[in-house]
This record gives C-alpha cells, sequence and structure tokens, in this order.
C-alpha cells in the first residue's frame, strides 16, 4: 500500500482572513489519485462533478478540508477507513473548482444616547463557493422574454449567507433565495438572477 502513493497532493484548510476566508495549503503528503467515471452528487439540489478518490496515511482530517492534486481543487464527500489497510483512508471528493464570491455587508449599532441604530458602511467579505447549476426557466412576457437562471453555491459550514443578500459572482449580481444549511460540514445556497433574453 505505501509504495502505491505516489502524487504529491495539499491539504487544504479553510482559514478567516481579514477580508473574508481563503482555502490554504496545510501541508503536502502523497496519496494514491484515483480518477473515476461516476459523477459525484456533492450537492443535495445541484448537478454532479467528476469523482477523484484518494487513498492517504490516517490523519487528521474531516468534511471541512478539501484536497489539491496538480492545480484541481477537490472537495470532499466522504473519508473512511480504506479497506485494505486500517492504517490508510478512503477519500471521495468531487473535483470542482471554487470560485471567488462576495457580498456587501451593513451592521447597526445601538447609538448610547438616542438609542437609535447607526448603520456601519459596507464591508466586503470574500468567500470561496463551489458553484452547480440548478436550472434555468424561461418566461414568455410581452412584449419581452425573460430568463431565471439559479446556481447553488456549496460553501464551508463557516460561511453563512442570508436570503436576500446579493452576490457578487464573476461579475454578476445574485441574490440568495434559498439556504439550505442543515448539513454538519456545508451549507448550501440557491442564488438566482433575472435577465432579458
Amino acid at each position: 500500500m505505501v509504495g502505491a502513493l505516489r502524487d504529491l497532493i495539499q491539504f487544504l484548510k479553510l482559514e478567516q482572513t481579514e477580508n473574508g476566508f481563503e482555502w490554504v495549503s496545510e501541508t503536502n503528503m502523497f496519496a494514491q489519485v484515483k480518477q473515476k467515471s461516476s459523477k459525484n452528487i456533492f450537492s443535495t439540489v445541484g448537478l454532479g462533478v467528476p469523482t477523484v478518490e484518494f487513498t492517504i496515511r490516517k490523519r487528521g482530517i474531516d468534511l471541512s478540508n478539501a484536497l489539491m492534486v496538480k492545480g484541481q481543487h477537490c472537495f470532499i464527500t466522504n473519508i473512511e477507513e480504506h479497506p485494505d489497510s486500517r492504517n490508510f483512508y478512503k477519500v471521495t471528493t468531487a473535483a470542482i473548482t471554487p470560485k471567488i464570491c462576495s457580498v456587501q455587508r451593513r451592521t447597526a449599532e445601538l447609538d448610547p444616547v438616542y438609542k437609535r441604530p447607526i448603520l456601519s458602511d459596507n464591508t466586503k467579505t470574500t468567500f470561496p463557493a463551489c458553484v452547480t447549476e440548478k436550472y434555468i426557466k424561461t418566461a414568455v412576457e410581452t412584449p419581452q422574454t425573460n430568463t431565471e437562471q439559479c446556481l447553488v453555491l456549496v460553501v464551508p459550514k463557516a460561511i453563512t449567507l442570508k436570503v436576500g443578500e446579493q452576490i457578487t459572482l464573476e461579475g454578476k449580481v445574485w441574490r440568495v433565495v434559498v439556504p439550505h444549511e442543515l448539513d454538519e460540514w456545508k451549507n448550501e445556497y440557491e442564488i438566482i438572477r433575472n435577465d432579458d433574453a
């Protein structure tokens, strides 16, 4: 088993920065990497992506981490003891590159004298999100046609969004409409964008 660990990979951890969150490399390690033909359904409401399976030595790893091999980000979806050796893990991942998103937020503090809220300046928070497509709906209205595109953002549990917040993704503004926050390791948010066709 040890001789099969020939691929150099990076072990990633999500860290909070001054302006938001980002994936950082915690260490390099060797693994056995297998590209699978099956799709990985890493989102409960989105479409599947290619599956990559890793065999690694046992270490402190959970579903909040990620792996990277040859520049490809791999979102961890399952960790189990390897069937051939109890000293190794079989880690199943979704090969998907996170996009950098941002959200503008204002906070309100209570004025101690007048007991009214005072809004702060906008603060921009950036975060990585895995994006998958949900559906596209077309509605014919007189005299134009509108399209509504819906994507699903899959983010680590540390990142939370609110319904109605506006997210900037690849220069376009999207609105959060449906949160899915019951998973122990990740949050999923349906975001929509309406355009004239």
